[in-house]
């Protein structure tokens, strides 16, 4: 933005702000050069003034802006937080560019009869538009490195939870060969009972064969006879038990 008054140049500094206003164009007598209210974004705003960046004239403003004598004001409403303030000013230059295919023009406005409470409103509000992007970088920024931080406590988390199952899955492994073992050994123990069960019935029938053919029985014998019957039920309930547990089928 320039300025024909060198004290303003001095006492107002430009701040990068990219804010949006509604203006108009007004003759040297402050008649509206088009009747309807147009959309503009600042490319600078102070106290002092500010720049426009218009990116659509009608052909006749158009024709009014390149007059190399032109003596134009402007009326622009600008949205602060808590006001809404209509600034009147003149045009102090204009240049019309390109970007792209895209012609535009750029406007710098100097401000008349503002007072000091919106000059100070302006001020402030450009200065926190011009920090706005630094802040919103130094959020995200901020957001990124939590992110990797998240992400590395979560593979961290992640890789502790595999090394977890992978030992239970060892430990399931070493269980799962113990009971193996066991089970084997069972299985045998269910063979050497069923053995020892079928050895006690040979015997016991062995000795009431003897019985019969000797016609006599003493004390002994008969004691004998229930102790090898008791032990033979008994090694067959521990088979069945045995059987139950190992699940081995017969």
């Amino acid at each position: 933005m320039a300025s024909n008054n060198p004290v303003l140049e001095r006492r107002f500094v430009r701040i990068p702000s990219i804010v949006p206003v509604n203006f108009q164009l007004l003759s040297s007598t402050g008649n509206p050069l088009d009747l309807e209210v147009r959309t503009a974004f600042t490319r600078d705003l102070c106290a002092g003034g500010l720049c426009l960046e218009i990116h659509s004239l009608p052909a006749s403003l158009v024709t009014h802006l390149a007059e190399p004598r032109g003596d134009f004001g402007v009326v622009v409403d600008l949205e602060i937080p808590g006001r809404a303030l209509r600034l009147w000013g003149r045009v102090a230059w204009q240049r019309q560019v390109s970007e792209g295919t895209k012609p535009m023009w750029l406007l710098g406005v100097q401000f008349r009869d503002l007072s000091p409470s919106d000059g100070e409103a302006i001020q402030a509000y450009a200065v926190r538009v011009a920090r706005r992007p630094r802040i919103v970088k130094a959020v995200l920024a901020t957001l990124a490195v939590l992110l990797v931080m998240a992400g590395g406590l979560y593979l961290w988390r992640v890789r502790g939870f595999e090394s977890v199952l992978a030992e239970t899955h060892e430990n399931l492994d070493r269980a799962r060969g113990h009971v193996t073992r066991s089970n084997d050994a069972l299985g045998d123990m269910q063979l050497e009972l069923r053995w020892l069960s079928v050895r006690a019935h040979e015997l016991v029938q062995t000795l009431d064969a003897s019985d019969v053919a000797e016609k006599t029985a003493d004390a002994e014998s008969t004691e004998e006879r229930t102790v090898l019957k008791d032990l033979a039920a008994s090694l067959d309930r521990l088979e069945v038990l045995i059987r139950r547990e190992c699940k081995i089928k017969d």
